[in-house]
């Protein structure tokens, strides 16, 4: 287990092990499904922030996943682990597994999102 090259230990920790990573990735697929959709792009938004916002998660959609992948990750860390490297040792067993099981997280949805671009949009 030691020796795993680094793509085993993704698969095996990023998603094998990883009990939430479809979660990530269902998600993934509805935000981007959500940001290429006319009912999203109808929206009239009067608030500047909030239209940039629009404008930019329509015109990336797949990037605009990705950054809310990463996002949640770090939202993740801080809330489930509290940010300290000891609870997340605590909690996963140690700071490689946390890393791989993120990595996964985030890379699912990317993969996902890509694929619905590619199809769809």
């Amino acid at each position: 287990m030691l020796f795993r090259k680094w793509y085993q230990k993704l698969l095996y920790y990023g998603f094998c092990l990883n009990q939430w990573v479809w979660f990530h990735g269902l998600a993934g697929v509805t935000f981007v499904s959500l940001f290429l959709s006319n009912f999203y792009n109808n929206w009239n938004l009067k608030i500047p922030l909030l239209s940039t916002i629009k404008e930019f998660t329509c015109k990336f959609p797949a990037i605009s996943v990705t950054l809310i992948a990463i996002l949640w990750e770090f939202i993740e860390f801080f809330v489930e682990c509290k940010g300290k490297w000891e609870t997340v040792e605590d909690i996963y067993g140690s700071r490689e597994h946390y890393l791989y099981d993120s990595l996964g997280d985030i890379l699912l949805p990317m993969i996902l999102a890509g694929i619905v671009v590619w199809f769809i949009g």
